[in-house]
């Protein structure tokens, strides 16, 4: 775990804890994605731990979004998967249009918990 993690884990409870923290795991999955986001996945359940895993997914959809959208897929049906499978395909769009646009149309019309239709 990163110096700054550690740091904004030792703040207070409150916004600039949530704050930092969330700072700090952007900064670190931006230098190692996988990392980051299996801390993530090991945080506490609760609030924090979802806007976290948002945040760190958001960078993995940026940095390898076809192993973003496979983990989303690999979800199971739900509105967590539709959230993580949006992402993943945002991340994308934002590399590579025209794949991405391609990815979502081999998502198979009936795919459950993609909301794609």
């Amino acid at each position: 775990m990163p110096d700054a993690v550690a740091k904004a884990l030792a703040l207070p409870a409150g916004p600039a804890r949530r704050d930092s923290l969330k700072a700090a795991v952007e900064a670190w999955a931006w230098k190692d994605t996988h990392a980051a986001f299996a801390w993530v996945q090991k945080y506490p359940p609760g609030d924090e731990q979802v806007s976290l895993m948002f945040s760190a997914f958001g960078v993995w959809a940026r940095h390898e979004p076809p192993g973003a959208a496979a983990f989303a897929l690999g979800l199971p049906p739900g509105t967590g998967r539709t959230v993580f499978l949006h992402i993943a395909l945002d991340g994308w769009t934002y590399l590579d249009p025209a794949v991405a646009f391609a990815f979502a149309n081999s998502l198979p019309v009936d795919t459950p918990g993609t909301g794609f239709r």
